[in-house]
């Protein structure tokens, strides 16, 4: 049966463009029977992704959906914890196969990305795309050690250093300024060669707009990496230019070409203006119009990427007011300064609230051992601590040890749930097998494809304490080595006697 859906208001989208059909024909053969999801990413400022259609894999291996799509997207293909990227386009066709891991997993948490195989339709951006970015890479590797010298050479303290060379050979006065000519280093040819050349070599498609955009702005990082001149790349890649924020490689130059501005200006040069727009207004009109008049900020639809990319960089840095953070972006959100852009703002603002204390963790889906389904509801009005762990993982052996223990102080005060992050559901059945004798739930996370962004696991192992009305009790929940005791303690005390939360509903 092919399921037929309707991908909704993603971000940027334009009500009156009319819908057209995609059809995605998929192999999986080495994950007959398990559960996937098609997933869609809103924007690369904040990376948020959407469930747009589960999916399982048919017993012969096969996967077959149809979606109804008005812009060209982003998406991942997504098998249990395993993760293949690829770009769809209204009105287009797609057959593709799902490699297994080959020996892949074991490592991290990020070493489930596989690369999609595609078949040779002459009208599929992914191959235009694939092919690009393996002359990208090979470019950069045979010159990586040009970037590193171009990069540095952008740094105070290379012109400190070379200046103070310079003027103990002699070659210039060390009491004056330096007014020799500024000879271009070679690296900006030979880049602008690789660009020239990647133009020509791809000037059949170059009427894709999304494939015009994801190498222009390729191209614009390299040239940024490279040394060019800021005031040559913004007039040529920002100003008057639509922001692209459904494009990566758009948002990674942004980033790269603003990145850590707020950080860098606010400390390193004691920008008081921003601190306060950010920490004390919270106002966004108030820091858009600080920023209009730095230089290259001048340009209000980048202005405003930037500004969103920035507040999401100082949210996890020291010293800036994470309250006042949140609140600026909730005022991007609304403000009709922002227009097109609040979605961005809003899903910004989602994902730096996922890792705090109060936020209430989303519905999820998990299963355990008997494909039994474990909800959110399934231990309402109870405290649950949640363990994550995957079966490779060497530190969780020690730490399960520890948690064994405060199974047995805590029982029918505190419900202790297992969830298994590996990639494969069979391994996670091995996983199952080998540890019988632990008393509680033992579940398969990857069952729900957003399991690390609704509890915010970054790594493993990771714990998350919830309340009885599902919420985070603390930004960072103690491991069970790291004394989670007590803290459990101070809640278990405080609960009225009669009150346990033992055993599942």
């Amino acid at each position: 049966m092919i399921k037929k859906l309707l991908i909704g208001a993603l971000v940027l989208c334009s009500l009156n463009v009319w819908t057209q059909n995609v059809t995605l024909r998929g192999r999986a053969v080495d994950y007959i029977g398990q559960q996937g999801a098609i997933l869609v990413v809103e924007d690369f400022v904040s990376e948020r992704r959407t469930v747009i259609a589960p999916f399982e894999v048919s017993e012969t291996g096969q996967i077959q959906l149809e979606l109804d799509l008005n812009h060209t997207a982003v998406i991942d293909v997504q098998i249990n914890g395993v993760v293949g990227r690829m770009i769809v386009e209204p009105g287009h066709e797609y057959e593709f196969a799902v490699p297994g891991l080959k020996g892949k997993q074991g490592r991290t948490l990020s070493a489930n990305r596989v690369d999609l195989e595609f078949g040779r339709q002459a009208d599929n951006i992914n191959l235009w795309i694939a092919q690009y970015n393996g002359e990208f890479e090979t470019f950069f590797s045979q010159h990586a050690p040009d970037i590193a010298v171009a990069q540095y050479g952008q740094t105070s303290g290379y012109t400190r250093s070379r200046r103070a060379r310079l003027s103990d050979t002699g070659l210039i006065p060390a009491e004056k300024e330096d007014t020799s000519k500024v000879v271009r280093p070679n690296f900006m040819d030979i880049v602008e060669r690789f660009e020239d050349q990647t133009l020509k070599r791809h000037n059949l498609h170059m009427d894709n707009e999304f494939f015009h955009d994801y190498i222009r702005y390729s191209l614009a990082f390299a040239k940024l990496s490279a040394g060019f001149p800021k005031e040559e790349l913004f007039n040529e890649y920002i100003e008057n230019r639509e922001p692209k924020v459904a494009n990566p490689e758009y948002c990674n130059f942004i980033n790269g070409f603003y990145g850590n501005y707020f950080q860098s200006h606010a400390f390193a040069k004691r920008d008081i203006e921003i601190l306060r727009a950010v920490n004390v207004s919270r106002k966004a009109y108030e820091l858009d119009s600080v920023l209009s008049d730095h230089p290259y900020w001048s340009y209000g639809p980048a202005r405003r990427v930037a500004i969103m990319s920035n507040l999401f960089y100082i949210y996890f840095q020291p010293s800036w007011d994470k309250t006042g953070i949140a609140a600026t972006l909730e005022d991007c959100a609304s403000s009709e300064l922002f227009g097109k852009l609040q979605p961005v703002a809003n899903n910004v603002l989602a994902e730096i609230r996922r890792g705090e204390k109060g936020y209430q963790v989303e519905d999820y889906r998990f299963v355990n051992y008997n494909s039994e389904v474990f909800t959110n509801a399934t231990y309402e009005g109870k405290y649950v601590y949640y363990f994550f762990t995957t079966s490779w993982c060497r530190s969780c052996v020690a730490e399960m040890k520890a948690l064994d223990k405060l199974m047995v102080k805590y029982k029918n005060q505190v419900e202790f749930v297992l969830v298994s992050l590996d990639e494969d559901y069979l391994t996670y059945v091995e996983f199952v097998q080998s540890h019988t004798d632990f008393p509680g739930d033992i579940l398969y996370g990857l069952t729900d494809p957003l399991v690390y962004e609704k509890f915010d696991v970054r790594t493993v192992p990771e714990c998350v304490l919830i309340s009885p009305d599902g919420k985070k009790i603390f930004d960072y929940t103690r491991k069970p080595s790291e004394g989670i005791s007590l803290d459990l303690d101070k809640l278990v005390n405080r609960r009225p006697t009669g009150n346990a939360a033992g055993g599942r509903k």
